[in-house]
């Protein structure tokens, strides 16, 4: 990976997304190696993980319909009054400016 080229830090409601869709991935795994060597799990077990990548996935998929509605209203909150969300965003980068450079 080149150094010009860096990845944005993710916010909170992204990694749990990803943490979630890794969780539903791995869970699948097992699965999948579950179903090939029956003989050390139970159906029981296979249920349970089936059951929790099921889950992770719903989850996964909530969370990213959260995050495009929570863009969609803020979207429309900035075309509909865009002078008072600059001043708002000079206001705020100003106040963490003077407060990173105090000490």
């Amino acid at each position: 990976m080149s150094l010009l080229f860096k990845r944005k830090p993710l916010t909170t409601s992204e990694r749990i997304h990803h943490s979630l869709r890794t969780i539903s991935e791995e869970a699948k795994g097992i699965l999948q190696t579950v179903s090939k060597d029956t003989t050390q799990y139970t159906g029981q077990v296979r249920e349970r993980l089936a059951g929790i990548a099921d889950f992770a996935g719903e989850t996964s998929h909530e969370i990213e319909k959260q995050m495009r509605r929570n863009a969609t209203a803020v979207d429309s909150i900035v075309h509909s009054r865009p002078y008072e969300c600059l001043g708002i965003a000079l206001g705020a980068g100003l106040i963490l400016g003077i407060l990173a450079t105090r000490r």
